[in-house]
């Protein structure tokens, strides 16, 4: 069963996307009324799946001016979003010319591209903070998170002056704002403070898979933590398309089968584990050669269950636009 990492979402959820990104800050506060206008033909060569001509279209008014174009060229860019090759240096010159309307989202990827020196600054941290902070005044709260985290890894500042505010944005469940603080917080060289880490990690752990794939192997980690909490993590972080966690899963399922084990519960175990073995291998049908577990799993599964089980996998793959750079949602 294949599946192509390049697969797209829906185009009009795209198109909604972008628009509600950019406006729901406050952007259209600062944008021309006509920018929408002039990239109606855009929209409708999205809405056609046109993409080519809407790149173009994009090219055409970005290099006019218009912010929306700019902005939106760069995020697809930067994406692979027209042919699946990102290009962040071209990205980041549409950023830095978004920034100058005041985009919100634009002005924290300016950032961005400050802090990774992939656009050429004379101190690119503190002018990176710059844009963060003017991606605060639009509302981007959560730039407080990529300010603080400039101040305590480039700059080495501690106590930092934007840990309240990361820590207020994180407090509004903004997973990526919590994210930034269990990294910061789990750092010796950082924030250390293993208590602060953990408890952003229980926070973002049922809505980001990353950090659920990260607090199960905390839990497996730790003494008298059962087996099936730490299974439910990663299954979770497996339901939330999180790669990594696929064969983790499916081998914390088929190790669960012991010769003590009921036969009842070792058919859901065994269910489970070719469930997500099958998920992983729709997203890696680059691979050939796979660990011996993996062909006991598919050998000892029931043809009769393939169908069903097949059907599953195809269903949580519909879910999820996955990126061809890092093959996570």
């Amino acid at each position: 069963m294949g599946y192509s990492a390049t697969r797209s979402v829906s185009i009009k959820k795209l198109v909604f996307t972008i628009l509600l990104f950019l406006f729901s800050s406050g952007a259209v506060v600062y944008g021309k009324q006509d920018w929408q206008v002039e990239l109606k033909q855009a929209y409708q060569a999205i809405a056609s799946g046109n993409k080519t001509l809407a790149f173009a279209q994009y090219q055409h008014f970005a290099a006019k001016g218009n912010g929306l174009a700019q902005f939106t060229l760069a995020w697809y860019l930067k994406t692979g979003w027209l042919d699946g090759q990102e290009n962040i240096a071209a990205a980041c010159q549409w950023f830095m010319r978004s920034a100058k309307h005041k985009i919100p989202v634009g002005l924290q990827e300016a950032g961005h591209c400050l802090r990774d020196q992939v656009s050429p600054s004379d101190n690119s941290a503190k002018a990176a903070i710059e844009y963060y902070n003017q991606a605060q005044q639009y509302g981007v709260f959560t730039a407080a998170c990529d300010a603080l985290a400039v101040e305590v890894n480039l700059l080495n500042i501690n106590p930092a002056p934007h840990l309240a505010r990361c820590e207020q944005a994180a407090a509004q469940s903004a997973v990526y704002a919590q994210e930034i603080l269990i990294e910061l917080y789990a750092n010796p060289e950082a924030l250390n403070d293993n208590a602060r880490a953990l408890y952003w990690l229980e926070h973002a752990a049922p809505k980001s898979g990353k950090s659920a794939y990260r607090y199960a192997l905390t839990l497996n980690s730790a003494d008298k933590i059962p087996k099936k909490a730490v299974i439910y993590w990663f299954e979770s972080a497996a339901n939330l398309g999180y790669l990594p966690a696929y064969l983790e899963t499916a081998a914390s399922y088929y190790q669960q089968i012991t010769p003590q084990t009921e036969s009842k519960q070792a058919s859901v175990y065994l269910a489970k584990s070719y469930l997500w073995i099958q998920a992983w291998r729709a997203r890696n049908a680059q691979v050939k050669k796979v660990p011996q577990w993996i062909t006991q799993v598919l050998t000892e599964t029931p043809e009769g269950w393939h169908k069903a089980l097949d059907q599953k996998v195809a269903e949580h793959l519909d879910k999820f636009t996955f990126s061809t750079a890092t093959g996570h949602p």
